[in-house]
């Protein structure tokens, strides 16, 4: 194949935008999934650095997510990244996390 397509929205094709002897545009690179806790590669994506981390307050459990995921749960302070709608750290400390439950008194 000379002609490739673009690479899919919420995936990344390392390599898609490189020049490859007898390539008229694109090369057919196998798309690779944003990963959990990101989101919304546009089309034609080559890096991961084109996914995006998931907005604060929701959370993206499922790899290649086109848009933000659902909301984080009561109780949870979830920044960006998150990849699970609840709590996985027992404290939240702002220095070292980016989620977790909240503290008491809040």
């Amino acid at each position: 194949m000379t002609v490739g397509t673009d690479c899919d929205k919420g995936s990344y094709c390392e390599g898609s935008n490189a020049n490859y002897p007898g390539a008229a545009t694109k090369v057919q690179i196998r798309p690779t999934p944003c990963p959990a806790g990101t989101y919304g590669a546009p089309l034609g994506s080559s890096s991961v650095t084109a996914c995006k981390a998931c907005d604060a307050g929701k959370y993206c459990d499922i790899p290649g997510q086109i848009e933000t995921g659902g909301l984080c749960e009561a109780g949870f302070i979830c920044l960006t990244g998150n990849d699970r709608p609840g709590p996985y750290v027992k404290d939240y400390n702002l220095a070292t996390s980016t989620s977790g439950v909240c503290n008491v008194g809040y």
